[in-house]
């Protein structure tokens, strides 16, 4: 019984850790995608 609960508990862990990387990995793309967008005009400009 207690086995179980580790390794539940270890999932769950887990899970976290994927989904805080996953999301902060996103936050990243999306600024550096508005900084591209902020750029594009001066690359149309030259």
């Amino acid at each position: 019984m207690i086995q179980h609960l580790v390794e539940a508990s270890i999932i769950g862990q887990n899970r976290k850790i994927i989904c805080l990387t996953f999301s902060s990995w996103c936050t990243i793309f999306l600024v550096l995608y508005q900084f591209e967008l902020t750029k594009m005009p001066q690359w149309y400009n030259m």
